[in-house]
């Protein structure tokens, strides 16, 4: 799992050089910094950005996100 750089999303791929987000559709290069979490299992990985998300809109909600 990745962090697009051009927009921010995070992105599943299964390949471990290069990511497209499909978000913006940019093609990542894979690199230690841009890579937030890796799993053995698709399953896991998607659940993991399900939370992440969810998280992410609980805070949003409550305007405890940090964005103005």
């Amino acid at each position: 799992m990745f962090k697009c750089p051009r927009c921010g999303e995070l992105s599943i791929t299964s390949s471990r050089r290069y990511g497209r987000c499909p978000y913006c559709g940019s093609l990542t290069a894979l690199t230690s910094d841009r890579v937030v979490a890796s799993f053995d299992r698709a399953r896991d990985a998607s659940e993991y950005v399900r939370r992440l998300k969810s998280k992410k809109a609980d805070l949003d909600r409550l305007g405890l996100s940090g964005k103005p």
